[in-house]
């Protein structure tokens, strides 16, 4: 009698001389760093994790419990990934919510360009993928992706304190001529300060609400 295999994947059973040997399963391995990944993204901010694969249910499954993906949506076409993706993003309760997406095949590419960050793994990924995503991630680990969200905060926050720093450095300059009573020219520097102010409060309340 044959075995059934304990793992899902494409299954080969060996028989010699109508003899029954055992049994090849041929399947995607879940990389190591999968679990510990999707851990950091939640402390990173992410809400909601989804597979978006064409492989069947069992092993899209199999894999979701294994590294703590919230929903699954398998057996998809390029175009359903895109359109699921846009259906995902509306159903948001946070309207102000983005979506990274993750991916490395040439199927990947149509829904890695219409995410809000479109992340390619590039050690084994292919041209189209590489060529239309925002970032590529030039090794298989996964914790780069992590990795990634850090150096995005951290450089938004020190774009912040740059702008701050010019502008109180502005004020500085526009009040040493308001006390030197240069009226004519004190008047338009201040209409450029509050331009400024307006400008950079607009620009902190986009980033703030992401």
């Amino acid at each position: 009698d044959m075995e059934e295999p304990l793992e899902e994947g494409l299954t080969l059973y060996v028989l010699k001389d109508d003899s029954y040997l055992g049994y090849i399963v041929i399947g995607d391995k879940i990389r190591p760093d999968a679990k510990n990944t999707i851990k950091n993204l939640r402390k990173n901010g992410v809400l909601k994790t989804v597979i978006l694969t064409g492989v069947s249910i069992g092993i899209a499954q199999r894999v979701a419990r294994s590294v703590g993906i919230d929903a699954v949506y398998s057996e998809l076409l390029p175009e359903d990934k895109v359109e699921l993706l846009a259906e995902i993003k509306e159903g948001s309760k946070n309207k102000q919510a983005h979506t990274i997406y993750i991916g490395d095949g040439i199927n990947d590419a149509p829904v890695i360009s219409s995410a809000d960050v479109g992340i390619a793994m590039g050690t084994n990924g292919s041209e189209g993928s590489i060529a239309i995503a925002d970032i590529v991630i030039m090794s298989d680990n996964l914790s780069k992706v992590s990795e990634a969200i850090d150096i995005a905060k951290k450089t938004r926050n020190l774009v912040f304190q740059n702008i701050f720093i010019a502008l109180k450095k502005r004020q500085i300059f526009c009040l040493k001529h308001f006390i030197a009573l240069n009226l004519p020219f004190i008047r338009k520097d201040f209409q450029l300060c509050f331009y400024l102010w307006i400008k950079i409060i607009r620009v902190m309340n986009i980033f703030l609400k992401r």
